[in-house]
């Protein structure tokens, strides 16, 4: 029987992509054949690491192919590979040193790089302990015109500008940064020198002092709400210390936690969740975008608060990549009602509830990855008499929503039975026990009827 010849690949059904892989080979095979028939360059002294692509202690037409892949951009490269790539030095990776580095492994012992000043140090690496950073560096891809002589270390609070850390030149490629404070955010940068000067910095990178692992998460808290939910008429402050390494969003960076013109409940809200669990490790972030005098019109999706929430969450989880922390949303508190209630909306006010929540976790899931509920966490207005009116509609649609909705929406409670400064707004311990009825939520699961997965963690 005589057996049918498969079809050719070349007549088969395409693969998507297979046409520009095709392509980009048929570049490099070609630009490779080019390469091997120029004519020869002056002998220089070899630099020793560069052109080795592959870090195997040769340099060979496998690292010629690969730093053709990288210019072309079918390769993505290490921090190392780039560096070795880059052969004569010019910050980036293109044919000409495809064209160095086969010349050098055709006999030819040329200079790859004239720089005098050693190139940037790479694999930087930072590992945030309790009030320090330790650092680890791999030496420079080559020295320049004379070996490496030492390293300058730089260090910045988020925010400030970068400074050199003090120390006594070394060629050791690792260093323990002190005196830093814990839950702030700080960048560091490293640089090379020899008798020619300083070189370029590597690459920058971040880290948040504290005695947490870096397996521990940072759990982010939303709060939104109008003048009630940032503390108005809450002075003086009282959390003027941050005692559990709780966290803060300001100046583009974490900072520690604590209250600053006025008292909220953030503070309370967080430090009691965190007494609350196993060798108090939960790290909570909370950040605020209330607005006074709002309603809700003013402050749903869309609205300018509401960007600036959706805002928060991409820079706080940027930021927690960047220290090499997970990061996810817990909930997003709400202390609100007032302005609704005086524009007679209060019969739409579970609307409103459901609306909010469901808007915040849809937006907030497309930007983690996280599946499960994000629940929106509020208490039932309590000042309604102070708009001369006896009843208000707003604090039993907050209570129907909760019921309706038990997973999704978590009712903590009144809060009538509080301090007032004025008919309104609370004192500055009237927030803080506002914020601790809100932690005790949070840790007393068992005694909710639908059980939050997020707050049971570490408990």
């Amino acid at each position: 029987m005589k057996r049918e010849r498969p079809p050719s690949r070349a007549h088969g059904p395409q693969v998507p992509g297979d046409e520009v892989f095709i392509s980009k080979m048929r570049t490099v095979f070609t630009s490779i054949l080019f390469l091997l028939t120029l004519p020869a360059l002056p002998v220089f002294a070899s630099q020793v690491s560069i052109g080795d692509v592959q870090y195997d202690g040769k340099v060979d037409v496998v690292d010629a192919v690969r730093a053709l892949q990288i210019s072309i951009r079918t390769y993505t490269p290490s921090e190392y590979e780039r560096e070795a790539a880059d052969t004569n030095a010019d910050g980036q990776v293109n044919i000409t040193d495809a064209i160095l580095i086969l010349r050098h492994i055709n006999g030819l012992r040329i200079k790859l790089s004239n720089a005098a000043t050693p190139r940037r140090p790479v694999n930087l690496k930072a590992t945030a302990r309790r009030g320090s950073v330790h650092l680890e560096w791999s030496p420079p891809v080559i020295d320049g015109s004379d070996p490496v002589q030492g390293y300058r270390i730089e260090f910045r609070k988020r925010g400030d500008s970068f400074a050199a850390f003090p120390h006594e030149p070394t060629l050791k490629t690792q260093s323990t940064i002190t005196g830093l404070a814990d839950a702030t955010s700080y960048d560091f940068r490293i640089y090379a020198l020899n008798s020619q000067g300083i070189g370029p910095a590597s690459r920058i990178v971040s880290a948040l002092p504290g005695y947490l692992p870096s397996s521990a998460a940072i759990h982010h808290i939303l709060s939104t709400g109008q003048s009630l939910s940032v503390g108005f008429g809450g002075g003086p402050v009282l959390s003027v210390a941050q005692p559990f390494n709780n966290l803060t969003w300001a100046n583009g960076g974490f900072f520690p936690l604590v209250e600053q013109s006025v008292e909220t409940l953030s503070s309370s809200l967080a430090n009691h969740i965190t007494s609350h669990t196993t060798e108090m490790t939960y790290q909570v972030l909370v950040t605020t975008h209330g607005v006074s005098s709002t309603a809700y019109e003013g402050l749903k999706k869309g609205t300018q608060p509401y960007i600036q929430s959706i805002d928060q969450v991409v820079r706080a989880r940027d930021e927690s990549f960047a220290v090499g922390r997970p990061y996810r949303v817990e909930a997003v508190t709400v202390i609100h009602g007032e302005s609704d209630h005086s524009l007679g909306r209060g019969p739409d006010y579970e609307n409103y509830l459901r609306e909010w929540q469901q808007d915040y976790e849809r937006d907030i899931r497309a930007i983690t990855g996280q599946q499960d509920a994000i629940p929106l966490l509020t208490d039932q207005m309590s000042s309604f008499t102070a708009y001369n009116t006896a009843t208000s509609e707003v604090p039993l649609r907050q209570l129907s929503a909760s019921e309706h909705y038990p997973e999704k929406i978590i009712l903590v409670g009144p809060k009538y039975h509080l301090p007032y400064v004025d008919a309104v707004h609370l004192t500055n311990a009237g927030y803080r026990w506002l914020g601790e009825y809100f932690g005790k939520v949070c840790t007393a699961p068992q005694k909710l009827d639908t059980e939050l997965p997020f707050l049971t963690e570490g408990l």
